[in-house]
């Protein structure tokens, strides 16, 4: 799970009416295409990866302190 969710419709106007359901609720929803979506996902994950690789060090240095 990210950060950012991401949802997928087959019709263009559905997804639309989300988006503009959910702008009113948070800020920041969009629709695009799925090259748009799938580069999302990928920065997510990296940016995801990276936090628990640092979490996990800090846990390491941690309990090799004790």
């Amino acid at each position: 799970m990210t950060k950012t969710s991401k949802f997928a419709y087959a019709d263009k106007a559905r997804a639309e009416a989300a988006a503009g359901a959910e702008a009113s609720a948070k800020a920041g929803a969009k629709v695009v295409d799925f090259n748009a979506a799938l580069r999302q996902a990928y920065l997510d994950m990296a940016e995801d990866t990276i936090m628990l690789r640092k979490r996990r060090g800090e846990m390491r240095k941690k309990a090799a302190g004790q």
